[in-house]
């Protein structure tokens, strides 16, 4: 695969992860596997557009603008994402899943659950930890 088809497809997010695990499974070279499925380019067409695989996982947006600020210590910036209602009930009964992750150290906390109205009690919880155990 040349240079610029890569970055087409790297920037796009274009089913990337599924091309390299599958070459990592097989073991062989993710350019090989990419040459292997010529549907492909005329799924994504090298365009601006998102191929019907990345609308179905929604990976239809580009990624974020890299921001001017950066962490320079733990828990100065943290990123937070509520997503669900998911289809499947988890073994507790959730259906949101709240991630919350530490923008210096990028290590990730999910909480599941089983309303959005819980979202506060959940981000309470969280702080109390942060204050407790790591004395921010």
């Amino acid at each position: 695969m040349d240079s610029t088809t890569f970055a087409v497809f790297w920037r796009r997010g274009c089913c990337m992860w599924m091309f390299s695990f599958v070459a990592s499974q097989i073991g062989t070279s993710l350019d090989r596997v990419v040459r292997s499925l010529s549907f492909i380019s005329n799924s994504c067409q090298l365009s601006n557009k998102a191929c019907i695989v990345c609308h179905q996982a929604k990976q239809s947006r580009d990624a974020f603008v890299s921001s001017e600020h950066k962490a320079t210590r733990s828990f100065e910036l943290i990123h937070c994402d509520l997503w669900g209602p998911y289809h499947t009930l988890s073994s507790c009964g959730a259906r949101y899943f709240l991630t919350i992750v530490d923008g210096y150290s990028r290590a990730v906390w999910l909480f599941l659950l089983i309303d959005k109205s819980e979202v506060q009690k959940y981000f309470m919880h969280f702080f109390a930890i942060v204050d407790r155990q790591i004395s921010v």
